[in-house]
């Protein structure tokens, strides 16, 4: 047994509360440990010394005062119900977690939706410069709408430094 298991058994000990194997335990710990030998007879010393004082004397009546108080304070007091019964709480809370999903589920179609179109105009070409272009053009056409940081907006990049020197068409 260590000294902080002692020192909490120590008072248990004095008093003849423990069970003969603990009381056991704690006998052998004091044989071996004066730190906890010396708290147990500091103990045994405040134990005399106040077995030696007289008891306060009660007012009469005392007893039955404390327990109209108690009663009293008992009968004004009234349960707190937030909600009603358990059924309505488990509604309030569905409710509750209902919106936060939905929330939830807005804020991520947001910035997931909202990124992938980021910086980008949606344009339509005209009629009469799809005519025009080549056949080049319109592979590159057909790549415009590549999401940022994709393999295709780097072959667009690339295609239009090759053609154009370095500068967008």
């Amino acid at each position: 047994m260590d000294c902080k298991t002692t020192s909490q058994r120590l008072s248990a000990y004095l008093d003849g509360e423990l069970p003969q194997a603990g009381a056991a335990a704690v006998e052998e710990h004091l044989r071996e440990c004066p730190h906890c030998a010396a708290d147990l007879a500091g103990l045994r010393a405040l134990s005399h010394a106040l077995e030696g004082l007289e008891g306060a004397a009660v007012p009469s009546g005392f007893a039955a005062r404390v327990r109209r108080a108690a009663g009293a304070e008992r009968a004004s007091c009234r349960p707190v119900v937030l909600f009603g019964t358990p059924r309505t709480l488990n509604r309030v809370l569905m409710r509750v977690a209902a919106g936060l999903v939905a929330v939830a589920g807005l804020w991520v179609g947001m910035s997931v939706g909202g990124s992938a179109f980021a910086g980008r105009e949606q344009t339509s070409p005209d009629a009469a410069e799809v005519a025009e272009q080549s056949e080049f053009d319109l592979q590159v056409e057909s790549l415009s709408a590549a999401p940022p940081g994709s393999i295709a907006e780097a072959y667009l990049a690339f295609a239009n430094y090759e053609d154009g020197g370095g500068q967008e068409q």
